[in-house]
């Protein structure tokens, strides 16, 4: 099962000021400059889209997708497979800002488990209850908390 990561206003603002952020800093200086050339140009445009792509791509098009064994997190060139025996514990979090994240929402889940590097991922699916019901359903272990 598919679900896709929920998108609030303030990640948009956020992505949004991003990209505005990243269009000042490749072509502003081309203004600016009385000698710029065509390949100046080029170039400067590829970066912007290389780098605002990422940007959206790992923002706007995450997904986590729950298997019969495991559950893939997946955002941008990010992807995460966490096998469900090893989920210890799935709690709500408003804090979205610090640790490894993949949601585009402050409205967030953190799923902590055994082999991770920083100890949990943060997520915020679309039809958060539904993704927690059928993430509950999977996970077998005793030692499981919501």
């Amino acid at each position: 099962m598919k679900f896709r990561s929920h998108i609030d206003r303030f990640f948009g603002m956020v992505i949004t000021t991003s990209l505005a952020t990243l269009g000042v800093v490749f072509f502003l200086p081309l203004f600016l400059d009385s000698e710029t050339t065509l390949l100046d140009i080029i170039i400067s445009i590829a970066l912007f889209l290389a780098c605002g792509g990422v940007i959206v791509w790992s923002s706007f098009f995450a997904t986590y997708e729950l298997h019969s064994d495991y559950l893939i997190v997946k955002g941008g060139v990010l992807k995460i497979r966490i096998p469900y025996e090893e989920i210890i514990k799935v709690a709500p979090t408003r804090n979205v800002f610090t640790g490894y994240k993949v949601l585009a929402s402050k409205d967030a889940i953190e799923i902590f488990y055994t082999s991770s590097l920083l100890g949990s991922v943060k997520i915020s699916p679309a039809k958060r209850d539904l993704f927690l019901s059928e993430l509950k359903a999977r996970c077998h272990s005793s030692s499981f908390k919501f």
